[in-house]
C-alpha cells in the first residue's frame, strides 16, 4: 500500500482532490485556493440542489489540538458559507473511534448541522487501486520501476500474433497509467510515419496539471523560406489559427511540469530531435457554422458569388478571425478583426483560392469569380441579403483569369458532349487550349474559325459526276472533320463536328474529270473563311456536301 506520509503535502492534497473528481465522475468541481478557497476544496452541486463541500488536509499519524482546530475552523467557515448537505473531510489517515467521535460531533454555530464523513487513507486506497495512474502520479518512478521488471519478462514471452496483439493492448493500458490527467494517443500519419499526439484525460488537466512550454525560434535573416515561416507565425500568434515550424527553425524546446509523472510521461531529459512544431488556435464555433455567399462585382456590373460556409472563429494576442471555405475546400476565406474592431469594423478580408487537380466543372464557378475580381471587382461577404464584410476595390490585373476561366467552361461543354467528367491539367499548352475552346463553340451551335484555306475530301468513284456538276465557284461545303482535342494525357476525338465555308471552288476540276484522281479539292475564295461547326444530323459523318445559296 502507498506510504502517504512519506509524500509532500501539496502531492497528497493534489491526488487526493483528484480522486475525488474520479469518485464523482467531475461533478466535484474544484476550487483555486490562490485567492481564498472559502472553505471548499471541492464543491458537488446535486441535482436536487443540494451541495456537498469536500475538505482535503494531507495530515498522516494522529489527530492532535492544531490538526483538530484547523478541521474545525474549516468545517464551521463552510457551514456558514456554503449551507451544504454533506461535509467530506479527505485525509489520508483512518480515524480512531475517538477521532471519528469527535468529528461526527462537530456543530456550526447556528443552524441546521449537516453531514459529516470522513474520507480516510482506506477510501483513497481503494480508489487509487482503481486506477494505477493514480499511484504512479503519486509515488513517482520507484513503484514504475518494479512494474516495468514485470513486464520485462512478460515482453520475452511474446511468440504468436494473438500474444502480440494482446501485449499491444497491455502496452496502451500501461501508457494511461503513467498520469492520471495526461495520455499520448499514437497513430499513423498520412506518410506512415508514426504520430504522437499529448491527449488530455480530464477537462480540468491544464488546470490541475499544467505542462508549459518555452520555445526558443531561430530564423536566419536573408532567408526567403524563413522569412515566409516567420510571417505565417507572427499571424497565428497576433490573430489565431494553425501553424508548422519546421525543425530547422527551432533552436530549443524547454517543457515544465508540476508532476514528476507527467514529466516521465513526456521523457523530460531525453534528446529528442524535433521535426516540426505546429500550433493550432482552439476554435470558437459560437453561432457557427453558417451559410453565406463570397460575391465579387466589378464596375462593369459583371457578378460572380460562390457559396460558402462560415466555420469557426480563432483568436490570438491582437485580434479575432473568422473563416470559411466552400464545400470542396478549394477556396478559403478570413476575416480579420482587431479586439477593438469585432462587431465594429468591416476587418480585413483575404481569399484564397486552389482549382489545382479538380474537375473544370468544380473550377469554373472559382474561374469566374476571379475572373471579375481581375478587372478590379470588390468582395463581399453576404448573410443572405446582409453584407457582414466588404474588401476595398482591386487595381485591374496584367495577368488574369480570362483564359483559364474559358478553358474550363469548355471542357465542361466537351465533358458533357461525350459523358465524361475532365480534370484541369497542370500543364496545358496555347494550342491545345485553342483546340478546346474551337471544339466547344462548335458543340454549342456556334461557329469557330480554323487555320485553313480549303479542305481535301475523298469522293466515291460513282459519285464523280455528282462532284463535277458542283458550281465553279460560291459553293457552300460541309465536310465532316473528326476533331481531336489533348487534355491532360487524354486525346478526344470528337465525331459530330464539320468544316464548313460558304464560298469555295472545286480546285482541281480538270484532274477529276480527266479521271485521274478521287480527291476533291475545295479552297476559300479570297475573303471566305472555314469554320468548324457541329455536324448537321441528316448528314452521315465523313461525307462532304456543296451546295448553292443559302
Amino acid at each position: 500500500m502507498l506510504d502517504w506520509a512519506s509524500l509532500e503535502p501539496g502531492r497528497v492534497e493534489r491526488a487526493a482532490a483528484g480522486l475525488v473528481q474520479a469518485y464523482t465522475k467531475g461533478t466535484a468541481t474544484p476550487i483555486d485556493g490562490a485567492g481564498g478557497d472559502d472553505a471548499q476544496d471541492l464543491r458537488q452541486v446535486h441535482g436536487d440542489g443540494s451541495i456537498t463541500i469536500y475538505e482535503v488536509k494531507s495530515f498522516t499519524g494522529r489527530l492532535n489540538r492544531s490538526r483538530e482546530r484547523q478541521i474545525a475552523e474549516s468545517f464551521t467557515r463552510a457551514v456558514k458559507l456554503h449551507r451544504p448537505h454533506t461535509w467530506v473531510l479527505v485525509v489520508p489517515m483512518d480515524p480512531t473511534p475517538r477521532e471519528e467521535r469527535w468529528l461526527t460531533g462537530l456543530r456550526p454555530e447556528r443552524g441546521r448541522p449537516p453531514k459529516v464523513v470522513w474520507w480516510g487513507k482506506t477510501w483513497l486506497d481503494m480508489q487509487m487501486a482503481h486506477d494505477p495512474a493514480w499511484r504512479f502520479y503519486v509515488e513517482g518512478a520507484a513503484v514504475e520501476l518494479l512494474e516495468r521488471a514485470a513486464e520485462h519478462f512478460r515482453e520475452t514471452m511474446v511468440g504468436t500474433g494473438g500474444q502480440l496483439f494482446a501485449r499491444q493492448i497491455a502496452l496502451m493500458r500501461r501508457g494511461d497509467e503513467l498520469s492520471p490527467y495526461w495520455r499520448w494517443h499514437v497513430s499513423e500519419g498520412p506518410d506512415g510515419s508514426v504520430v504522437r499526439t499529448l491527449q488530455a484525460r480530464r477537462l480540468d488537466a491544464a488546470e490541475r496539471d499544467p505542462i508549459s512550454l518555452n520555445v526558443t525560434f531561430s530564423f536566419h535573416q536573408g532567408d526567403p523560406r524563413a522569412d515566409l515561416v516567420k510571417a505565417s507565425f507572427l499571424d497565428v500568434i497576433a490573430y489565431g489559427g494553425s501553424v508548422e515550424v519546421p525543425g530547422e527553425f527551432i533552436a530549443a524546446i524547454d517543457t515544465t511540469v508540476v508532476s514528476d509523472a507527467t514529466g516521465r510521461l513526456l521523457d523530460i531529459g531525453e534528446e529528442e530531435n524535433t521535426e516540426k512544431f505546429v500550433i493550432e488556435s482552439i476554435p470558437d464555433m459560437t453561432g457557427l457554422p453558417r451559410a453565406a455567399t463570397l460575391v465579387a462585382l466589378n464596375d462593369d456590373s459583371e457578378r460572380a458569388e460562390i457559396p460558402i460556409t462560415l466555420i469557426d472563429r480563432v483568436a490570438g494576442q491582437q485580434g479575432q478571425t473568422l473563416r470559411g471555405r466552400d464545400a470542396l475546400g478549394l477556396v478559403e476565406v478570413r476575416v480579420i478583426r482587431n479586439f477593438d474592431e469585432v462587431g465594429a469594423g468591416p476587418g480585413k478580408l483575404t481569399v484564397t483560392t486552389d482549382t489545382r487537380g479538380c474537375f473544370a466543372h468544380e473550377a469554373v464557378p472559382i474561374l469566374k469569380w476571379l475572373t471579375v475580381m481581375d478587372t478590379g471587382g470588390t468582395t463581399s461577404i453576404m448573410l443572405g441579403p446582409v453584407e457582414i464584410t466588404r474588401s476595398d476595390p482591386e487595381q485591374p490585373r496584367t495577368v488574369t483569369h480570362l483564359t483559364q476561366y474559358r478553358y474550363a467552361r469548355a471542357l465542361e461543354v466537351i465533358g458533357a458532349a461525350i459523358g465524361r467528367a475532365f480534370r484541369l491539367p497542370e500543364e496545358v499548352s496555347s494550342e491545345n487550349v485553342s483546340a478546346a475552346l474551337k471544339a466547344a463553340a462548335a458543340l454549342s451551335g456556334q461557329r469557330a474559325p480554323l487555320p485553313y484555306t480549303g479542305v481535301e475530301r475523298e469522293f466515291a468513284e460513282g459519285d464523280r459526276a455528282k462532284v463535277l456538276a458542283f458550281p465553279s465557284e460560291g459553293a457552300h461545303v460541309v465536310a465532316g472533320m473528326p476533331w481531336k482535342v489533348t487534355i491532360g494525357e487524354d486525346v478526344v476525338t470528337l465525331d459530330n463536328l464539320a468544316a464548313y465555308a460558304d464560298a469555295t471552288t472545286l480546285a482541281n476540276r480538270e484532274d477529276i474529270a480527266a479521271g485521274s484522281t478521287r480527291t476533291a479539292i475545295l479552297e476559300c475564295l479570297q475573303g471566305a473563311t472555314m469554320w468548324l461547326i457541329k455536324a448537321p444530323e441528316s448528314m452521315p459523318v465523313g461525307t462532304m456536301t456543296i451546295g448553292g445559296e443559302g
